[in-house]
């Protein structure tokens, strides 16, 4: 639901008759709660996320807003608003390219992914609409309505730029990274020397220390190897290295995504690895 959404895309289907149906796209906003954030990196990229505690909370005020809300202020407001729009729906949606263009270039700095200006520009004009209606309507002044629209949009501001820690924890590379070195402090993978045998400080690179009185000083490699390093730098075995990453990640209840091919190109287009050859991606 929410890819759909963010997509504002439709569902295809057809008939008995193999005749297509009518496609209905989605024209709403969603406005969904839960105790964790969804999954995945592009989905993540689809939504805006907002963290809220119980110290983020005036309670005081969200009883007046629960009454006004029982006294029917807010329904009463929609309607006028709706009231207020539908004539104007027309001229809006004829410069509504230009507005959201515009929008979007505002809030293109600090934004952590492509999509989310165009997220919080969305949520900024429509925000722009609805102040247009509040003063046109008198609910509130030129000077509150202009005060209003720019709290709303240095808050958006905010809200984007912090999508930056979500996005990162769900990309596929990072998140990769970040695996296969817990899998590799953990035990469950180790890289030898360049030489063979155990690199230097080898309990950071998934050896133990045997600890016999006969064997002090002995260090013996732990789980699957998964390359070599030498000097700077670091040689995977890519398929070992990935297939021991997916193990892990399934254990923690999730994957990383991407195919072992896939994945390898996108580390090789944010450079980081330090060789490539013409015909496939070398792991360095």
């Amino acid at each position: 639901i929410l890819r759909g959404a963010g997509n504002r895309s439709g569902r295809a289907r057809l008939r008995s008759d193999s005749s297509s149906r009518a496609t209905y796209y989605p024209r709403g906003l969603i406005v969904s709660t839960g105790e964790d954030v969804p999954k995945g990196h592009s989905l993540r990229a689809r939504t805006l996320v907002l963290e809220v505690g119980p110290a983020d909370i005036d309670f005081g005020e969200l009883t007046k807003a629960q009454q006004l809300a029982e006294d029917g202020v807010y329904a009463s407001a929609i309607a006028a608003f709706i009231k207020w729009l539908a004539p104007r729906m027309p001229q809006l949606k004829r410069g509504r390219g230009l507005t959201s263009q515009l929008a979007r270039n505002r809030f293109k700095v600090g934004m952590p992914h492509r999509r989310t200006p165009e997220i919080v520009a969305s949520l900024s004009t429509a925000a722009e609409i609805f102040i247009e209606f509040a003063a046109d309507v008198g609910a509130l002044s030129v000077n509150d309505a202009a005060d209003t629209l720019e709290r709303i949009q240095r808050s958006l501001t905010v809200c984007g730029s912090a999508q930056a820690v979500h996005h990162r924890s769900a990309d596929p590379v990072d998140r990769y990274f970040e695996v296969l070195a817990a899998s590799i402090a953990s035990g469950c993978a180790n890289v030898e020397s360049g030489n063979g045998g155990p690199p230097t400080i080898p309990t950071s690179w998934g050896w133990r220390e045997q600890q016999t009185s006969r064997r002090n000083g002995l260090f013996s490699p732990q789980g699957v190897r998964v390359g070599w390093v030498s000097g700077d730098d670091l040689y995977l075995i890519r398929d070992a290295a990935y297939q021991v990453v997916e193990s892990m990640a399934r254990s923690l209840g999730e994957t990383i995504g991407l195919s072992v091919e896939t994945l390898t190109k996108r580390m090789a287009q944010r450079g980081l690895l330090k060789s490539t050859g013409p015909d496939r991606y070398v792991v360095r």
